[in-house]
Parts: structure tokens; C-alpha cells; sequence
């Protein structure tokens, strides 16, 4: 159980406290650490994106838990508001179809980009400069442990599980969902 499980478990469940445990992930910091400007370099290459934008990712499933069609909203208002960064979703689903259309009519190709799944996201992290998670619901996230590990800054949605991995304005902070 995480923090705001327990508290679903004891309140709306009725479990008594001696029953609740709260085990909290962790995650490897031998590879998700800060990374050597030589990895960084590294991690930047592998994302394949080839200007010195700074990058704004995502790591999950393309499905509707996760919200990327947010993410892509998020980007369009940031790009139209001046912002010159790279956006990159690291993941693959469902909704990749409907991620590709919304790039192509908004005018994004040039900023959003679409990885696919990757199986080296430990490396790929240290190539980012802010993770963002737009989910609708999480248990707590791994990915935004090792986002931090990694020492990059992250932005999630103010929802149970990422409230229990990011203390708002001191490690992160938190957007309302959507």
C-alpha cells in the first residue's frame, strides 16, 4: 500500500491500522542517479533529437490513465506561448493513433515526438531537463522515483499515489489533473 491507499483501506474499508502496512518503492539508485555530462550527452543522442531545445518528457503507457492527450495540450499552450522546447512521450498504446493525428493538426512535429516503447528509460532519463506525468489515477509511480533520483525536476498531477512521491514545491510540483 502507499499513503493515500492506506487511508482508502482504513477509511472507506474499514481495515483496522494493525492490518495496514505502507511499503514504499524505491528505485535503483546505482542507474538512476544524476547523471556525467558525458552520460547526459549520451542520453541526448539516444533520444535522437538533434537541436539543444531543453526536453520536456513523459514515460508511460499511451492509454487513457495516463492522460498523453493532456501532455500534447500541455505542449501546443507551452509552444504557442513562447516556449522552445522539445516534447517527447517515451511509451506506446492505444491512443498513439489519436496522439499522431492531434501532433499533425496542431502543428507540432517539429517540438512533440513520439519514442515508442524504449527499454532503456534509465539512460533516456538523464537526457531530459523536467519529466512531466499527466495521469488521471496511480498506486506511485516508479517513474517519477526515478525521475528524481535522476535529479530532474518533475511536474505531476495532483492525484493520490503522485502526491505520495511529490511534496508540492519542495522535491516537485503538482498540477491539478487534466
Amino acid at each position: 500500500l502507499n499513503v493515500s491507499d492506506r487511508e482508502i483501506a482504513r477509511e472507506q474499508l474499514h481495515f483496522p491500522d494493525e492490518k495496514l502496512h505502507v511499503v514504499s518503492n524505491g528505485s535503483d539508485t546505482d542507474q538512476m542517479r544524476p547523471p556525467t555530462v558525458t552520460q547526459r550527452n549520451d542520453a541526448r543522442k539516444l533520444l535522437g533529437i538533434s537541436n539543444d531545445r531543453p526536453i520536456v518528457a513523459m514515460v508511460g503507457r499511451l492509454w487513457p490513465q495516463k492522460d498523453p492527450l493532456c501532455f500534447v495540450e500541455m505542449a501546443d499552450r507551452l509552444i504557442r506561448d513562447g516556449v522552445n522546447a522539445n516534447f517527447c512521450l517515451i511509451g506506446d498504446g492505444e491512443l498513439r493513433g489519436a496522439l499522431e493525428e492531434q501532433i499533425a493538426q496542431r502543428g507540432l512535429r517539429d517540438h512533440v515526438f513520439l519514442l515508442g516503447w524504449r527499454d532503456d528509460v534509465p539512460r533516456l532519463l538523464h537526457g531530459i531537463d523536467l519529466f512531466v506525468l499527466t495521469s488521471r489515477w496511480e498506486g506511485l509511480p516508479l517513474v517519477i522515483l526515478e525521475a528524481m533520483a535522476c535529479g530532474v525536476p518533475v511536474v505531476a498531477s495532483n492525484i493520490p499515489g503522485n502526491r505520495d512521491a511529490v511534496d508540492h514545491g519542495r522535491t516537485g510540483l503538482l498540477a491539478e489533473a487534466g
